[in-house]
C-alpha cells in the first residue's frame, strides 16, 4: 500500500473514532446528567492509564 492511501485510511479511522465520541456523549446525556457523564469518562481514562502503567513496569 502506498503512503498516500495509508494516510487517507488513517484519517478516515480517526474521523470515525472522533465523531463517534460526540454521538455517544449526546446519547448518554439522555439518561445521565453531565456530571455523571464527565465522571464516567474520567474514571474510564484513569483505569486505562493505570493498566497501561502497571503493565509497563
Amino acid at each position: 500500500m502506498n503512503a498516500d492511501k495509508e494516510k487517507w485510511i488513517l484519517l478516515a479511522i480517526l474521523s470515525i473514532i472522533w465523531g463517534s465520541s460526540f454521538i455517544l456523549i449526546k446519547k448518554s446525556l439522555e439518561h445521565f446528567n453531565p456530571y455523571q457523564v464527565g465522571a464516567l469518562r474520567v474514571s474510564h481514562c484513569r483505569n486505562y492509564f493505570n493498566a497501561d502503567c502497571y503493565f509497563q513496569i
